[in-house]
């Protein structure tokens, strides 16, 4: 059947509108197949069915004509159906009856009688008889049916209002410009619905019958305080949807969201609490409100004890990528408060990756930037201990027998707000972490969490090389060469982390040549303590970055830090050479206690082991060129080092000895030495392989830190 046959039988049955049976029927059809067209015809049957006296067609229209309001608003901008339905609605929720349905008693007796004519009143949630009108949070047994309608308008309350007076979200058709229709709310109904919601936050703070009675932990909660919840969150809503809707009524509904704050049931309840700081939030200018205080609460005492809550993780995370641009501009959420989120991320890490990636780099500033960085590398940590103290639950001798021992521990990777003292700055934080991390196994969920920490690194390194200044990577470095053999206790992580990280070291320098001049130190004691397997690809891009950064064109740099750092090169080349002549492909230290692989000095057990050395001597002898290039008595020495590799070749790799004849060549003519050698920065990148012949001009030749060629 076709689209437009259906609708003509629908259109033909709807014409019997008084059989009840036949319009739930086709209900269904009209809203679920029927077009724009079809329900504008029947909108005017939906406006008397929902008016009319008879309980049967309200029920089964009503909502059928808010799902029309929600997705065909145009619908009633032509007609005057807007005004019948809010005047039905204001009935229903001011007028409903303050007493029970009439029980009706088979029996004849004269008192059952009685009893039957008066029926039981309303009370309101501690049991007391209620004295105002009657809401959803009133108690009558049984319910009446305008009492019952007082239920369904309320619920739908919010979606009708947001339908016609919100703010919808942009449209792809619309060039990102919110829809506006144009409506504007009947003041009366706007009292209406104030004084209706008003009456609820009054009746929310009674305490229910049933709590008084029978005391529960704060674990379960009794359907009567579920129902409470349920409708101060959607009193919030409403309330906040009004003052988009008239901005005039701000000034006397802001005190009584302001009051929210202060229950004890608000600020125990994520979903409540941040409907309240989403008004507070939007609207905090206005009044020159300042909400960090609500937002320390709510992130610091609550979030930070419910990061395993699915539902307030989820509003978390959605509540700050939505309005993320206010949180940054106006709060200080996202320089204070990131622990707790973090916390959220890490026990679920696939869930919210995204929102994260979004939201990351309004966390990165000049003051949290190390901080930071050191909390994404300790992410698998973090995972490990929130595990531990989850298992442990419930086993209060384990827990204070485990946080006596890793008290300081717990305390910085539990943190809740940013600012404390950096546990990484402490002698005794390795072997503090060895112990916890010993005999621990990888779980699914520190498996996860380190597979995204490479990537959010790079986000990290990339947002803080194009958005602060160059003194935060600069305050950077040194804290990667600390980090590189500090790393959590998992083979695989600490791979990928340290190749991210040797990466962004070389983005790092090339943006900021200059800081071959600032962090010579630093350079040189890492290039000539690079004994450890974790750190020998970092040693190789340093000893690149030296040989293409050291330049007075470049970095500004002088003769005698030249002359340095060629001495630190010399002294490297030759250990190195000496390793060679030995059959030795690399010096590891096994004493490292943060590398999870420990191979032999003598028996090295993969080809990538074996071309370490040569790979290495490869970008040495480039960079001493270089450096002899630009300061001309270092020539000599660079050419007496060569003739050392050339006269013991038969231990060298073929490559090595073609690389230094090259730039013997080349050095036996200072001045086209130097305008080869000393060329300007380029940004051409070619990937260094011992067995691959480099380019005869070393100068744009980069290592790739990343792999390595086996030999062909």
């Amino acid at each position: 059947m076709g689209g437009k046959e259906l609708d003509v039988l629908i259109q033909n049955n709807l014409k019997m509108k008084h059989d009840t049976k036949i319009i739930q029927l086709l209900l269904p059809l009209l809203l679920g197949f029927g077009d724009g067209t079809a329900l504008d015809l029947n909108l005017a049957n939906f406006v008397q069915w929902v008016t009319t006296p008879v309980p049967e067609f309200r029920s089964c229209t009503l909502p059928g004509l808010v799902k029309i309001a929600r997705e065909h608003p145009e619908l009633f901008k032509a007609t005057n159906h807007i005004s019948p339905i809010e005047e039905q609605f204001g009935s229903f929720l001011l007028k409903a009856s303050t007493v029970s349905e009439q029980r009706h008693s088979s029996g004849k007796s004269f008192w059952k009688l009685a009893m039957a004519a008066q029926p039981d009143p309303v009370t309101e949630l501690d049991g007391t008889v209620a004295r105002e009108i009657f809401t959803v949070l009133n108690i009558a047994q049984p319910f009446t049916e305008d009492q019952l309608f007082n239920f369904y308008t309320f619920s739908v309350l919010y979606d009708w209002l947001n339908s016609f007076y919100g703010i919808p979200s942009p449209t792809p058709s619309s060039d990102n410009t919110p829809r506006t229709l144009g409506f504007k709310l009947n003041s009366n109904f706007q009292e209406i619905i104030i004084t209706y919601c008003s009456r609820l936050l009054e009746q929310s703070k009674l305490k229910t019958a049933s709590a008084m009675v029978a005391p529960h932990t704060s674990l379960s909660k009794l359907p009567e305080e579920l129902l409470v919840e349920i409708a101060v969150f959607e009193v919030v809503r409403i309330f906040q949807l009004l003052c988009e809707a008239d901005p005039e009524l701000f000034p006397r509904l802001f005190p009584i969201m302001k009051k929210l704050t202060n229950r004890p049931a608000v600020r125990n309840n994520g979903s409540v609490f941040l409907a309240v700081l989403k008004f507070l939030l939007i609207h905090s200018q206005q009044t020159m409100y300042d909400p960090d205080p609500q937002f320390k609460i709510f992130f610091e005492e609550f979030l930070g004890s419910h990061y395993t809550d699915c539902l307030a993780a989820f509003e978390t995370f959605d509540f700050c990528v939505k309005y993320r641009q206010k949180l940054a501009g106006q709060t200080n959420v996202f320089s204070m408060y990131f622990p707790p989120l973090f916390k959220i991320l890490v026990w679920s890490p696939v869930s919210y990756l995204r929102e994260f990636t979004v939201l990351l780099p309004y966390m990165i500033s000049s003051s949290t930037a190390v901080e930071i960085f050191h909390s994404l590398l300790d992410f698998p940590l973090l995972a490990s201990v929130m595990e531990k103290i989850e298992s442990d639950r419930g086993q209060e001798e384990a827990i204070e027998g485990e946080s006596d021992k890793y008290r300081v521990l717990y305390n910085y990777l539990l943190r809740n707000e940013s600012g404390m003292l950096n546990l990484w700055e402490s002698s005794t934080t390795s072997l503090l972490i060895k112990q916890f991390c010993q005999g621990r196994q990888v779980t699914t969920r520190v498996r996860a969490v380190c597979e995204i920490v490479p990537y959010l690194i790079s986000i990290f390194v990339d947002v803080v090389l194009s958005e602060l200044s160059p003194e935060i990577s600069l305050e950077l470095i040194p804290i990667i060469f600390q980090r590189i053999d500090q790393l959590f206790m998992f083979e695989s992580f600490q791979r990928e982390v340290r190749k991210i990280l040797e990466m962004k070291v070389l983005a790092i320098f090339q943006k900021n040549p200059w800081f071959v001049v600032k962090l010579k130190d630093q350079i040189t004691a890492m290039i000539m303590d690079s004994h450890s397997k974790s750190t020998e690809e970092l040693t190789l891009c340093l000893c690149w970055i030296v040989g293409e950064y050291a330049s007075e064109s470049l970095s500004k740099i002088t003769n005698e830090q030249i002359t340095d750092y060629y001495g630190t090169l010399e002294s490297f080349a030759y250990e190195k050479m000496s390793l060679a002549k030995m059959g030795i492909s690399r010096l590891d230290e096994v004493n490292n206690s943060f590398s999870s692989v420990h191979t032999s000095v003598l028996n090295p057990t993969t080809p990538d082991d074996q071309l370490y050395i040569p790979r290495l001597l490869l970008v040495v002898i480039s960079a001493m060129s270089k450096l002899a290039a630009r300061w001309q008595p270092l020539t000599s020495r660079v050419m007496l080092c060569f003739s050392k590799i050339l006269r013991h070749q038969e231990h060298h790799d073929r490559t090595v000895v073609q690389r230094v004849n090259e730039c013997i060549n080349i050095l036996k003519f200072p001045s086209i030495a130097s305008s080869i050698l000393n060329s300007p920065f380029r940004r051409v990148v070619f990937l260094a392989t011992p067995h691959s012949a480099p380019p005869i001009v070393p100068a744009t030749w980069v290592p790739c830190p990343l792999q390595s060629s086996s030999v062909s």
